[in-house]
């Protein structure tokens, strides 16, 4: 029923502007003071009710006449506190500069559109030092909240001895109120070179809110890159280039890399 009586006083109140208009082509003063009169009641009763912002927002939406409810008043509010797509990928430009000149390569139009995550590093790096021979996780750290509330950090270290074998160690930890984190016992079989399905049995005690990774990446021409990123942003990161060493502690702030 609003829906309708929306839609007939919309149609009222523009058959009455083009009235108006009419009346104002033809000098007709006593058509356009009746016009008038009506136009002023049909307003009060629309904002008496709420359907004048109704009317105008359902106009907008078939004419076109008006952008939108939000942009009339001025523009989309933005959180100062968030930091756009754009600024972090110019921050993250900057960063790649300081590399490049770090290890004198010639900066490249593809170190514009960079996103700082680690895929987008590693791309960088590739398209400087050439394709990748081998990779391979170095740590893992899942942070859940469990049904009841309470917080469960769940890391999965890789491990390479000496003698190049692989193993992996899972360890469990609770979180204290001050938090701190609390080691919690696991058994051998599932502390040590856990399987996939374990970890996955684990994960689903609780909703995980936040994901931590570091790799490390090997290329042909012997350099190497290690990182670190978070909920899929690069956090940290260091590459090696013969004797010379690129690093920043935190990977959104070019004021915290080093050249050495």
């Amino acid at each position: 029923m609003k829906l309708k009586a929306v839609y007939s006083n919309r149609r009222l109140f523009f058959y009455l502007r083009d009235w108006a208009r009419m009346a104002i082509r033809k000098q007709n003063r006593t058509i356009w003071a009746l016009a008038a009169a009506v136009f002023v009641v049909l307003v009060s009763v629309m904002v008496s009710d709420g359907r004048f912002m109704d009317a105008l927002i359902s106009n907008s939406q078939v004419t076109g006449d008006l952008p939108s409810a939000i942009e009339q008043f001025g523009d989309r509010f933005v959180d100062p506190t968030e930091e756009s797509p754009s600024d972090s990928r110019g921050q993250f430009r900057d960063i790649l500069n300081q590399m490049s000149t770090c290890f004198e390569l010639p900066s490249t139009e593809t170190e514009l559109n960079v996103m700082p995550t680690a895929a987008g590093l590693v791309q960088k790096l590739e398209n400087d030092f050439g394709p990748i021979s081998h990779q391979k996780d170095r740590w893992m750290q899942w942070h859940l909240r469990t049904r009841e509330g309470k917080e469960r950090r769940l890391r999965l270290e890789i491990i390479e001895s000496d003698d190049g074998q692989m193993r992996k160690e899972l360890t469990y930890y609770g979180v204290d109120r001050q938090g701190q984190p609390t080691s919690l016992e696991l058994s051998p079989e599932m502390a040590t070179n856990p399987n996939d399905e374990v970890i996955s049995q684990m994960l689903k005690e609780g909703e995980v809110f936040l994901k931590e990774s570091s790799a490390i990446a090997h290329f042909f021409s012997h350099e190497k890159v290690e990182y670190t990123d978070r909920n899929g942003e690069l956090v940290e990161f260091e590459v090696f280039k013969g004797d010379r060493r690129f690093g920043c502690r935190d990977a959104q702030v070019p004021a915290t890399c080093l050249c050495e």
